[in-house]
């Protein structure tokens, strides 16, 4: 199904920037939209971009900091006992 419409030109031009800032089709935003505000479903995009895989060895330092103490001072002076 094809559909035609018109925009305004500052809704177009919105459309359009946010359609390249998300590397989207004007066309794939307004069907994105559509899916989720009408059929109450996420878009295809959102799924794929969701279910891009993590390789296990990034997987296991994800929240590997969180506890941690060590702020950029810390870094900055190892690097200077290490390189200096």
């Amino acid at each position: 199904m094809i559909l035609t419409f018109e925009l305004e030109p500052e809704l177009e031009q919105s459309l359009e920037n946010d359609a390249k800032q998300k590397h989207l089709s004007s066309s794939e935003m307004v069907k994105d939209f559509l899916i989720e505000n009408y059929f109450h479903q996420k878009p295809a995009s959102e799924i794929v971009e969701k279910n891009k895989t993590i390789s296990p060895i990034t997987q296991s330092l994800i929240g590997l900091l969180d506890k941690s103490t060590l702020d950029e001072s810390d870094y900055r002076q190892h690097l200077e006992d290490k390189y200096l």
